[in-house]
């Protein structure tokens, strides 16, 4: 749940605004990383879900976007020939090429019909081959060129059954191997004609493919079936091991890695035997494996790691990789933004650096975060064993677990009321209610006809909503601190998937669909706001006054006349998955589904902006300046104050003692600047605009 009290940008910004550009912040790092590979130039790509590619020239330290001419966000595949061309591939817009290194890349599909291609192979010849899964009307194939991709060649595989998945390989005697689900076919004459290959007796279903330096060949299953190998020289199929592998890379020395998923394994006998790497801190699924000629060995995973050790150390290497995807952001009153990306990210200069403070795992996930008007910052999420509520009464420095052994549930959302109760909805429990700081928990459902909750919100009022899953009764309302709960008479269009509340106590509703509903009579009834048929899921309401923004699968939408008509505003991000929203002082932040966190300095810019929970009165004036501001404080005592323009740069770092000073700004370009005064522990930022 959010809530924001801010003040509207006046008609005198009104064309800026209407020109807004986002940008891209840095960080937090990371993201679900599909693919790495060694390439020409010593290079190291990584392909990043939702980001397209980045390129390491330091052995993964570092890395760059090289995403120009890439039309794709989605690489799942990177290979290279001897002459030094890199060529990506798509499950959207087919092949592309690039012969500078990646600085630059082209699409390359003629002849391609099909252009959800999900994997690529180069063989000693140099042919090209794309392999591409069923779409619609779509049979799955194979294409070959040997022209470097200039045009393409069906080789007519259409395979019976529905393709989702198709993985490449070139074998130790240059034959090539195409695995789908439950069928794997192979060609010795470069495509010409094709025959499936049982393996002792197995239709496998392949997840991977490799080949060690010696010339041994290997192939993963799903489901159970494990690693297989055929020793160079060698007919014969040699089953290696039961565990399904994801991901296989071996080095010039023969050593190889395989992952099991959650797991990395070493063998220096040639798959013979198998030792555990160190990888507990490596978090999430272990996808993609590359071994460096440098020696270095990546795995890709919800995030991207080396070692140098043959797995004894991993390290986390994503500097320059903003590809996190973000489940949920806020502000508090000091202008700090969190954000959520399996582990919780803080940034105290509007997202130019971020510092993680609290870690997931495999066995800790989160969900949510919220902050209540005493400052505290709340996390929920899920354990092993069961639902976890996380607090920090110190901006994330430290942290207590106040949520133990009460639900074997995920922890959904939490807010707080005035008195102070703490109220938590959960994925299958309802409602538990602490009025103690979280030292004991009460269930609270009475009247709840589904205990399986998404979301939960509270007024200044005190009135409290919930949204279920149960699609029985989308919604239901408290009115008196959670001791009785009534359906809401009004059946909503969709699954809600999260609710909001603004200045005004008023409601708002989002849904699985593209329907968006608000109350404003404490969630009495409901009005439908329909932001447009080509909005789908909307994930994250933002309110200011009779400003709306909706975070869609489909993009970002906003309405600047309280729903009535809205507009599609994502421009200049380059992904339209958008999942959280949060507003600061800086403008609007967007986090997304794979591109991290942008910043939209001009869609949220009130001369007066406010920012919620913060307790200083303070004045300013005039608003445009031309040469000065008056400051005009509650009481007398001494103020720091920082004026930074809209990049978050600061221009002017100084005090004021007293009720009122006047700050000379005849030095500050045109524009539009915020400044935050701080008085001990409490703190407000506001906007003015200098002529």
């Amino acid at each position: 749940m959010k809530y924001l009290c801010l003040l509207i940008l006046p008609l005198l910004f009104l064309n800026e605004r209407a020109n807004a550009q986002w940008q891209q912040l840095n960080g937090p790092s990371g993201g679900n990383i599909a693919y790495i590979t060694s390439g020409p130039g010593g290079y190291v790509y990584a392909a990043a879900s939702g980001s397209g590619i980045f390129r390491s020239d330091d052995n993964g330290t570092t890395w760059n976007s090289i995403n120009s001419g890439l039309s794709a966000s989605y690489i799942n595949t990177i290979v290279f020939n001897d002459a030094g061309m890199l060529f990506a591939s798509s499950v959207s817009n087919g092949v592309f090429r690039s012969v500078d290194y990646g600085n630059t890349w082209t699409e390359i599909n003629s002849g391609i019909s099909n252009l959800n291609i999900a994997s690529l192979a180069i063989n000693e010849s140099g042919y090209l081959f794309a392999g591409s899964i069923s779409h619609i009307d779509e049979s799955a194939t194979v294409y070959r060129s040997t022209d470097n991709g200039e045009t393409w060649t069906d080789l007519m595989l259409n395979p019976n059954n529905y393709v989702q998945q198709m993985v490449l390989g070139i074998g130790n005697e240059g034959e090539i191997y195409a695995g789908t689900d439950g069928l794997l076919l192979y060609s010795a004459n470069n495509g010409d004609s094709w025959e499936e290959l049982l393996i002792n007796g197995i239709a496998p279903y392949v997840i991977s493919m490799g080949r060690s330096e010696s010339g041994d060949f290997y192939i993963g299953m799903n489901f159970g079936d494990g690693l297989w190998r055929k020793v160079n020289g060698s007919e014969q199929w040699e089953h290696v091991m039961d565990d399904d592998v994801y991901a296989i890379a071996c080095d010039m020395n023969d050593n190889m890695f395989i992952s099991t998923g959650s797991a990395i394994l070493y063998s220096n006998t040639n798959g013979n035997s198998w030792m555990p790497t160190n990888d507990a801190e490596i978090s999430g699924i272990i996808n993609s494996l590359c071994a460096h000629n440098q020696g270095y060995v990546y795995a890709g995973a919800y995030g991207l790691y080396k070692t140098s050790d043959n797995g004894v150390t991993w390290i986390e290497s994503t500097e320059g990789i903003y590809a996190a995807r973000i489940s949920d952001l806020i502000t508090d009153e000091s202008e700090n933004i969190y954000a959520l990306s399996r582990s919780v990210y803080k940034t105290t200069d509007y997202g130019n650096t971020w510092t993680k403070i609290l870690s997931s795992n495999q066995e800790l996930t989160f969900t949510s975060l919220s902050y209540d008007a005493e400052g505290r910052i709340y996390v929920t999420g899920i354990s092993n064993t069961g639902g976890v509520l996380y607090v920090s009464e110190n901006g994330g420095t430290t942290w207590n677990e106040i949520l133990k052994n009460m639900t074997f549930f995920q922890v959904k959302a939490v807010v707080t009321d005035q008195q102070g109760r703490i109220y938590v909805a959960t994925d299958g429990d309802g409602i538990l209610v602490s009025d103690n700081g979280g030292t004991t928990w009460n269930y609270k459902n009475d009247g709840l006809g589904c205990l399986q909750l998404k979301d939960l919100a509270i007024n200044e009022s005190g009135v409290l909503i919930t949204a279920t899953g149960c699609y029985l009764t989308d919604l239901y309302r408290s009115a008196d601190y959670s001791e009785s709960w009534q359906p809401v008479d009004q059946n909503l269009n969709g699954m809600p998937t999260t609710l909001a509340v603004n200045n005004f106590g008023h409601f708002f509703s989002g849904s699985t669909l593209n329907n968006l509903y608000r109350s404003t009579d404490l969630g009495i009834s409901w009005e439908e706001l329909n932001p447009g048929d080509e909005v789908f899921h909307i994930f994250d309401i933002v309110t200011i006054d009779s400003v709306i923004y909706a975070a869609t699968f489909t993009g970002l939408y906003e309405s600047t006349d309280n729903g009535s008509t809205w507009s599609d505003v994502t421009n200049g991000i380059i992904i339209n998955d958008i999942r959280s929203l949060t507003t600061s002082s800086q403008g609007l932040f967007a986090g997304t589904h794979g591109a991290s966190v942008w910043r939209n300095s001009m869609l949220v810019n009130a001369p007066s902006q406010i920012i919620a929970n913060s307790k200083i009165k303070i004045e300013l004036y005039p608003n445009p300046a031309i040469d000065e501001i008056l400051i005009k404080m509650p009481h007398s005592a001494t103020y720091n104050y920082l004026i930074t323009n809209l990049n978050g740069k600061a221009v002017i770092n100084s005090t004021m003692t007293g009720d009122r000073s006047r700050i000379n700004v005849s030095k500050l370009p045109s524009g539009i600047y915020t400044i935050r005064i701080k008085g001990g522990k409490e703190s407000k930022s506001m906007k003015f605009v200098k002529l």
